[in-house]
């Protein structure tokens, strides 16, 4: 043991000794505890004549006896044996003895406490005996053993690893599951409370966090996981737990300042850790066992800095007052080093002096030794060759499943694949250790420590077998890994019991989602897929944090997967009107798609749900309206809607605003006597249309622009159905567009406008063209505009960048590009922080920042001058007459669910989709007036119109419409009218591009109608900027 009550030599299975040939002992002899015959303390290292030509492999010290273990399994005992812990009659051995009762067991792990001892088998079973007052040996009772007896309580367990403390014993299963009993008056169970265990107990709190070593002081605890976080618990009264306080605690809690630890060792009332290849020790220290120089205690782990830099530290062990340590050197020399108390001379140092810092056993020198184990006050060390030992948790590596597949494939029998899987899958531990990267001893909540490319080829291999069993073998470990996790959840408060805080309890959901199978709509798949919902909406709120750093950081095609796997499960969850699997799912969702929008991992439309998009809204819409917090509604989750979906729901929006305005204007007509008209009319001439509209805008409230809009022409008859007001936002746009406005600027590489910064119009003019888009959007207008997207991005308040002004001024954002990727001198270029443009002919010079004519452009500062003239650029240049534009337009809009949409779907709501034509979705709306549906003519002309190029159907399109944007919905939407203009001629088709109408007439033959059709589109200029 590493105190005077435990078996821990602090190797913590990473490696055992074989073909060992000498031990050797020192210390306290007084009740055999050496093993030399005798009962004398010995100060210096002697050889035990007992053991001579024995190969051991492992030793155990407890208090005042000791254990041993040959290679081929074979157990001794020897020392104090006054409550049986040697395993016979009770009495003391002074040389060793062989357990008889144990001959015909293969042990292969040994461990000693105060006065108990415990064994395991090569089949995982595990016999104690000795001591028991508070239950310590598992059997049910507090009755002592004078004779090796199996835990019956443990016998359904592959138990791999031990430790045992004063009065208390802990047992690691082969899935990495801690089991518990004996005292625990300290908390040292781990159990949340202090009492004692007779049976052992799973220890909840240490569930699914990749545990692969115990350790047990004389009332203290600590387990240690695959990726070096280490856990303490029990007594703390001199801060042998690390946590910075004195403050005994009854749960396995994390040190925080320490990590990547590949050793611990527990001394009685101090810890040992080994990380990184430095020392760290802490707990008491009046007896210099921390080997500080100082005899204080220390309360997080401390550095001993006097074991830094001279050799590499392979193992540590913490006894009652002092400790131990094995250096290897580069050279491959090997030392012990000892220090603290002395008092029976187990520092082996040959007196009996205490030391206050690392020692070297001079009589370990040259002996080639690469075990050490201590007690109470003896200590013993093994000399002879060493060998790897394998982690002892079963796990998952991709060369496993590898070599798996590649005997199956040989021998044409899969068991052993299913085997693995079977092994490891179904237990959260197991898993959470399988599959590491060489760095995972850096995990963190910003660092998985997984490799999921293998992860991902372990499934595509596994797969790839065309083996049914293997597919059911991964799902049903799915089904039941997750039972389990959902059983361990408190059943109350639902809080996720196993590991809250752990980074490394949470790979299993990177695992997990990262199934194909997942994709499935299976009944099997979808009862996994509700326990992984439910699993994760209960996680701890850090667990959240941690999971939702480990996505964020995932590459595209992992993060799409994972949001693949929810989408599958929302389709599925709308479509059977599942409501709680639909909100869990939604739930998470709406948590990827936050991680989505702030680092832009996938596009957003891969959030877009067909099944969600294509639904009867209108009850979700008036349910969010209402504006409860407590009614489900996808309305308070539009990145699930398609852009047709969304414009739905902004017509369902404005319908409501409008017949709610309409029911206003009644009641006050009729019972106010205020006469009030029920839509937004606009009566404006010809030829004087900008200021008539400008001028009704002025006298319009915010409610009368929430009306439906109806246009007059003045001197004109029609009743406006839709057409006027398509013709009215044609001529008004045209004009404000008109260069002669001087309103905007237009690039010509990249056909878009922009607000022109020299503009002599007033700003009433520029919120009218606000408004005439926000009326556009309310009343589903689609227009002809060729902003470039920063516009809607400034709409939504974001900040613009160097790839909006690729957009806006390629010619100009070029050259900044290249100012940043200049690889000369910068300041060769003589660029200062200052803007030249053109004022109607002059040059106008602008400073970036004060005294920017003054200050050059250099390598180090060109980045702030580029962000700066970008933002010159595109807002603190047009502020004023953006300002006015976006204020005309949310005054029009006024909704708060455009603030919702992305700028892009905005652009697309104004302006249409720049996609290809689809006339199939045309001829499938299209009326006809004057023609028959399906008459072979009209047949002719389909066939024409689809064999045309893609700029071929714009610009017909654009004839017909006057645009080429195809309307949110695709061109199903549009609603052509295809009318008869006649018999045959030599005059052209037209178009009423208010209407939508294309007045065709009845050509003479196919070929004509071709030809004609074709001169008519490539003459005519529909509306727009050219």
């Amino acid at each position: 043991m590493d105190t005077s009550f435990l078996h821990d030599t602090g190797q913590n299975n990473m490696t055992i000794p074989a073909t060992l040939h000498t031990v050797f002992s020192f210390g306290l002899g007084t009740d055999g505890e050496l093993g030399n015959g005798g009962e004398d303390n010995q100060t210096k290292p002697e050889e035990i004549p007992g053991l001579k030509g024995t190969t051991i492999t492992d030793v155990a010290c407890g208090s005042r006896h000791t254990l041993a273990l040959s290679d081929q399994g074979q157990l001794y005992s020897w020392g104090s044996n006054e409550t049986g812990q040697l395993g016979r009659n009770p009495t003391r051995l002074r040389t060793p003895q062989s357990i008889e009762s144990m001959e015909n067991f293969l042990i292969t792990t040994i461990t000693a406490g105060e006065n108990h001892s415990i064994a395991v088998t090569n089949s995982g079973q595990v016999f104690s005996w000795g001591g028991n007052t508070f239950g310590q040996l598992g059997q049910g009772d507090k009755e002592m053993r004078l004779k090796p007896s199996l835990i019956k309580e443990l016998a359904n367990q592959f138990i791999v690893s031990t430790a045992a403390g004063y009065r208390h014993s802990l047992f690691l299963t082969i899935h990495g599951d801690v089991h518990v009993c004996g005292k625990g008056s300290d908390g040292q169970l781990g159990m949340g409370d202090k009492e004692d265990r007779r049976f052992p107990a799973l220890l909840s709190g240490l569930s699914g966090k990749a545990v692969i070593s115990l350790h047990a002081g004389e009332s203290h605890s600590a387990a240690r996981t695959i990726s070096g976080k280490v856990y303490t618990w029990g007594a703390n009264q001199f801060g042998q737990l690390g946590l910075g306080d004195d403050k005994s605690r009854s749960m396995p809690t994390p040190i925080a300042s320490v990590s990547g630890v590949v050793a611990v060792s527990c001394g009685s009332n101090h810890t040992l850790a080994l990380a990184k290849g430095q020392l760290y020790t802490w707990g008491q220290g009046s007896f210099h066992q921390l080997g500080h120089k100082t005899n204080t205690n220390e309360y997080t782990p401390k550095l001993l800095m006097d074991m830094m830099g001279s050799g590499k530290i392979e193992k540590i062990v913490g006894q009652t007052r002092s400790s131990m340590a094995l250096r290897v050197t580069e050279e491959g020399s090997r030392s012990v080093l000892s220090w603290g108390a002395n008092s029976s001379g187990q520092l082996g140092v040959g007196d009996t002096k205490p030391r206050e810092l690392p020692t070297v056993i001079e009589g370990l020198q040259d002996k080639n030794v690469t075990f050490i184990s201590g007690g109470s006050m003896h200590s013993l060390a093994i000399a002879g060759d060493i060998t790897d030992l394998k982690i002892p948790v079963a796990t998952l590596t991709l060369d496993k499943i590898k070599a798996a597949i590649t005997q199956a494939k040989t021998t044409l029998k899969y068991s052993q694949v299913e085997g693995l899987l079977t092994s490891v899958f179904p237990f959260a531990s197991s898993l959470n250790a399988s599959f590491l990267r060489e760095d995972h001893m850096e995990t963190s909540e910003e660092y998985s420590g997984l490799d999921l490319p293998a992860v991902r080829e372990v499934y595509l291999k596994l797969l790839g077998l065309s083996r049914p069993e293997i597919g059911a073998a991964l799902l049903n470990s799915t089904s039941k890994l997750l039972s389990n996790l959902y059983s361990q959840a408190h059943p109350s408060t639902h809080i996720h019991h196993f590991a809250p805080d752990s980074p490394e309890s949470l790979r299993v959901y990177l695992i997990i989602l990262e199934n194909p199978l997942l994709l499935q709509t299976t009944k099997q798949n979808i009862t996994i897929l509700e326990k992984l919902c439910s699993l994760m909406m209960s996680l701890s709120p850090m667990s959240k944090r941690i999971l939702k750093s480990w996505w964020k950081k995932l590459p595209s095609e992992f993060f799409a997967k994972v949001v693949a796997v929810f989408q599958d499960f929302l389709t599925f969850s709308v479509t059977q009107s599942m409501s709680s699997q639909t909100v869990s799912s939604v739930s998470i969702l709406s948590e990827l798609y936050a991680i989505n929008e702030e680092v832009n991992i996938i596009p957003y439309t891969k959030f877009y749900n067909f099944s969600v998009s294509r639904r009867n809204l209108k009850e979700d819409f008036a349910q969010w309206k209402q504006g409860s917090s407590n009614v489900f509604s996808f309305c308070k989750y539009l990145f699930l809607l398609d852009p047709e979906a969304k414009s739905a729901l902004l017509h369902l929006d404005a319908m409501h605003m409008m017949s709610h305005q309409l029911g206003v204007t009644f009641i006050e007509n009729q019972l106010l006597g205020i006469q009030d008209a029920p839509f937004l009319v606009f009566s404006v001439k010809r030829d004087s249309i900008v200021e008539d509209a400008l001028h009704q805008l002025a006298m319009k409230s915010e409610r009368d622009l929430r009306k439906p809009l109806k246009v007059i022409f003045e001197g004109e008859e029609g009743v406006d159905e839709g057409g006027l007001a398509k013709e009215f936002f044609q001529l008004v746009l045209e004009k404000l567009f008109d260069p002669a406005y001087g309103m905007f600027t237009f690039d010509e590489i990249s056909r878009t406008c922009w607000f022109n910064m020299n503009s002599m119009e007033s700003n009433s003019q520029f919120k009218l063209i606000g408004a005439m888009l926000g009326i556009a959007i309310y009343n589903g207008i689609v227009l002809d505009l060729h902003f470039p997207l920063v516009a809607y991005k400034k709409l939504l308040k974001l900040k613009p960048n160097l790839n909006d002004l690729k957009e806006a001024s390629p010619a100009l954002a070029s050259s900044l590009e290249k100012l940043l990727n200049f690889e000369g001198n910068v300041e060769n270029l003589e660029t200062y922080f200052e803007v030249t443009t053109d004022f109607f002919g002059a040059p106008k010079v602008t400073p970036l920042i004060e005294n920017g004519s003054q200050i050059q452009v250099n390598n180090d500062n060109r980045k702030r001058y580029v962000d700066l003239y970008v933002d010159f650029v595109l807002s603190k240049s047009v502020a004023p007459q953006f300002e006015a534009f976006s204020e005309g337009f949310f005054q029009a809009a006024g909704t708060q669910l455009i603030t919702l949409f992305h700028p892009d779907e905005i652009q697309v709501l104004i302006m249409g989709n720049p996609e290809d034509p689809n006339f199939d979705q045309l001829e499938a709306s299209c009326s006809y007036e004057g023609y028959a549906k399906g008459e072979p003519y009209i047949q002719e002309m389909w066939k024409i119109l689809k064999d045309f190029d893609s700029q071929q159907k714009k610009r017909f399109l654009t004839f017909c419409t006057g645009s080429d944007r195809i309307p949110v919905g695709g061109l199903s939407r549009l609603k052509l009218v295809v009318q008869l203009n006649g018999g045959d001629t030599e005059r052209l088709p037209t178009a009423s591009t208010c209407f939508n109408v294309f007045l065709l007439p009845r050509y003479s033959s196919a070929e004509k109608m071709k030809d004609k059709i074709l001169a008519a589109i490539e003459y005519s200029q529909g509306f727009g900027l050219k």
